[in-house]
């Protein structure tokens, strides 16, 4: 259909476009057409002479049209190593928060190099960007500008600032520019200083002087083009659009379009709002327009025409041949692209209700599609509601892709059955080593889509409790990166830190800490020590410190750790209440409980402040502060803390689980140790029944947990009730845990100062040295708790006090 037949055809009517749009590569698969938008205008952009931006928030309130946003961009440039610009008053889709926080995310990957997948809910996309921030300032310092922060809205009546994080990392700026009005007192919240723009012309000139642009019909049809087009228009396009040629009329509105040379787009607001009042009033004219544009771009056939085509579609009304463009095989082919997705599923979200969203994928999966439109629609659902697409839409997109002889499309719909949560474990080793080998076969050594599946296959592993296939298959994807990175990539330290994580898990701490430090010495080097995830390696390592007891060094890391967190993300951040919580636990094993108790409470009142009371990390900060108030003899308090957790812990995750059963514990121990004892044998009763129930009679919890009451009935003259108990926690621990344990040290400790008390000190002896020789034949020295057992070997034939 020609232009001709498109506007007989439409007569006076909005009546119904018959067309299928194609689907090509897109030019970029993060980059949407508002990308094109700001890129023409930030080309166009002249310098204009002004100060650098200062830290934090700069608010520039003036009137539209008045020049702010080259302002800020020029201020941007003078100050940053990396400027992300957006305008939400040049048109398209730029006034959709979504939008904005699309670009934004999408350009620090792509400046960043970062490797995690761009979210498509906006509420993730928000949680994500402080981190991602944090990253990139420490490669450089960045300016967000945000010209005509006004309209950037989700209901069009008040400015949305959610995206702006509450604390900037270091290094990150934020320029924000308003008309004065309504907007400008909300925006002023936010700032950190405004500033004053007043236009180098009178506004109202500049409005006469597009009015009378709008008169004349070469220039009018130019500025009612560029007001409809998503992302500005190509010169070719204009020709086709316009008559007469439009190069005149282009030239006669120099001041009120922008250029880089092959697109051409409105310069502002301002000239949109005119342009709108004074001939696009009537809202049957819009449509025509993005009707017509609608067939141009489908008739153009080059990257990203049928994305905007279908944009055009949906500002026309025709908003059912948008879902019908949407579901055809072409455009579920095309979701496999990260941009088309995110585009798609902003009109899909316009149906309404997330349920029938799903149904209407549903039945697009019952029609015949081919194996790369199965695929797309398993990732725009899987976008969509974030949960594993229905097993079937997988096997059939696998049987299409075997018969179509695509092993790509195979390895990917292997892939996801292997992680499919109703494939069985069985299935899922089947299924990710076939994909494997696909992906072996076709790609070099540390091909992303090939680490990639041996990622997958070794949490697999993990998962299964196979920690040897885990460290070999780790070990393969960390020599693989080497060989095409490099030994100094930063690409390993995730791989290093997921195999020092199975080590850990094997209780082989000093492998594990090798690769922890080299971890940590990539991230140093490659990313900087101010990095979020410098942090997160310091933690790590500081993490196997702690369990090895190595408490000074550990200090050091949490406190490295905490200094960048709380710089990056805030001092009322969840991260930095973790890295409070970590840093009070080896503050507290060091015995300062002052300290410590002051850190947890610093991270108790941020948990409180972000999650409330009923809060699994409210309530572990509940717990870890009671503990630190009881080694510091303030027993009231603590129990009153133990309670609260109690409390969050059964709103949270039940009385049933395993953190319940822990502060249970932490309760009846504190109740002993003042002598509450009628009070703390229940609470031990329903502690070992609860470990019974959820991890089994001889898991080390339940022994803990045997050994606490035992403890309690030595300690409350009752150690005929003890004895029994501790020679099971004795034998039981030999076999589960070993004899260097310190649950075995310890219930071996309360038997021999049981037997002692009771005159039986030959028994004691014999059953200490026994613990003393195996500790020693397997370690070759005396831990702490050994240290102990040999006090209390010395102390039977003494006069020194007991040892309990």
């Amino acid at each position: 259909m020609t232009r001709r037949e498109f506007q007989a055809a439409m007569g006076h009517n909005l009546g119904r476009l018959i067309f299928r749009l194609k689907c090509m590569s897109h030019f970029d698969d993060t980059r949407l057409p508002e990308d094109r938008l700001m890129a023409v205008f930030c080309a166009a952009a002249q310098p204009v002479e002004t100060s650098a931006l200062e830290t934090g928030v700069t608010l520039l309130i003036g009137p539209a049209g008045s020049g702010r946003a080259e302002r800020l961009l020029s201020a941007a440039r003078a100050s940053s190593d990396w400027v992300f610009f957006h305008h939400a008053g040049l048109g398209g889709d730029a006034q959709d928060p979504t939008i904005f926080l699309w670009r934004l995310l999408a350009a620090l990957k792509r400046r960043c190099g970062f490797r995690d997948p761009l979210p498509f809910e906006p509420e993730v996309m928000r949680e994500a960007l402080p981190n991602w921030l944090a990253r990139a300032a420490a490669m450089g310092s960045v300016a967000i500008v945000l010209a005509d922060a006004e309209n950037l809205s989700r209901n069009g009546l008040e400015p949305d600032l959610d995206w702006l994080p509450e604390h900037l990392p270091p290094r990150v700026n934020v320029a924000l520019s308003t008309r004065p009005g309504p907007a400008a007192e909300l925006l002023r919240e936010r700032v950190t200083r405004e500033q004053e723009h007043a236009p180098a012309q009178e506004i109202a000139q500049v409005r006469q002087r597009i009015r009378a642009l709008m008169d004349e019909t070469p220039t009018r049809q130019v500025l009612e083009w560029l007001w409809a087009a998503r992302d500005g228009l190509s010169l070719a396009s204009l020709n086709e659009l316009c008559d007469p040629d439009p190069r005149a009329a282009l030239q006669a509105l120099a001041d009120f379009v922008r250029g880089d040379g092959e697109r051409w787009i409105l310069a502002s607001a301002l000239v949109r709002e005119v342009a709108a009042s004074r001939a696009l009033a009537d809202h049957g004219q819009r449509q025509r327009l993005h009707l017509e544009l609608a067939l141009h771009q489908a008739g153009l056939g080059v990257p990203d025409s049928a994305l905007l085509a279908l944009w055009h579609l949906a500002a026309g009304g025709q908003y059912e041949q948008v879902i019908e463009q949407l579901a055809s095989a072409d455009w579920l082919a095309a979701m496999t692209g990260s941009a088309y997705r995110f585009d798609a599923l902003r009109y899909w979200r316009r149906l309404g209700d997330r349920q029938r969203v799903l149904n209407e994928l549903r039945q697009v999966a019952g029609s015949e599609l081919p194996a790369k439109a199965l695929l797309g629609l398993v990732r725009l659902a899987v976008s969509f509601s974030g949960e594993s697409p229905p097993r079937e839409w997988l096997e059939q997109g696998l049987t299409q892709a075997i018969v179509a002889g695509d092993e790509p499309l195979q390895a990917s719909f292997l892939e996801h059955l292997g992680t499919h949560a109703d494939t069985s474990s069985e299935d899922r080793l089947k299924l990710l080593g076939e994909a494997w080998q696909i992906r072996r076969a076709r790609h070099e050594p540390g091909d992303p889509a090939l680490t990639a599946v041996l990622h997958l296959l070794a949490v697999h592993h993990e998962e299964a409790q196979d920690l040897e296939s885990a460290v070999a298959t780790y070990r393969e994807g960390i020599k693989a990166i080497e060989q095409r990175a490099g030994a100094d990539s930063a690409e390993l330290i995730p791989w290093l830190n997921n195999l020092a994580g199975v080590y850990k898990a094997r209780g082989e701490l000093k492998e594990a800490d090798g690769l922890l430090r080299r971890a940590l010495k990539l991230a140093r080097e490659q990313l900087g020590a101010r990095h979020p995830t410098t942090a997160s390696c310091c933690d790590q390592l500081a993490g196997v410190h702690y369990m090895s007891a190595q408490y000074e060094t550990a200090e050091e890391l949490y406190r490295e750790t905490l200094e960048i967190t709380e710089a990056a993300f805030g001092p009322d951040h969840a991260a930095t209440a973790a890295c409070l919580n970590n840093l009070g636990t080896v503050v507290d094993a060091r015995q300062r409980y002052a300290e410590a108790e002051t850190l947890y409470r610093r991270a108790l009142q941020i948990r409180l402040g972000l999650h409330g009371e009923h809060h699994s990390d409210t309530a572990s900060s509940l717990h870890n502060l009671a503990t630190a108030l009881e080694a510091a003899g303030k027993g009231e308090e603590a129990e009153q803390l133990f309670r609260r957790a109690l409390d969050a812990w059964d709103q949270v995750s039940g009385q049933d689980s395993p953190a319940f059963a822990t502060t249970l514990l932490g309760l009846a121990d504190l109740l002993r140790d003042r002598g509450a004892w009628a009070d703390a044998e229940p609470l031990y009763r329903s502690d070992i029944e609860i470990w019974r129930q959820l991890v089994g009679p001889s898991h080390p919890h339940t022994l803990t947990a045997i050994c606490s009451l035992a403890r309690l009935y030595s300690e409350g003259g009752k150690p005929e009730m003890a004895e029994p108990l501790l020679q099971h926690v004795i034998e039981s621990a030999a076999e589960v845990v070993g004899k260097t344990d310190t649950l075995y040290m310890e219930a071996v400790a309360l038997l021999a100062a049981l037997l002692r008390d009771s005159g039986r000190k030959p028994e004691a002896g014999a059953l200490l040295e026994s613990a003393l020789s195996a500790h020693a034949a397997q370690l070759g020295m005396l831990s702490a708790p050994a240290q102990k057992l040999r006090r209390l070997l010395d102390s039977l034939d003494s006069d020194q006090p007991r040892i309990h």
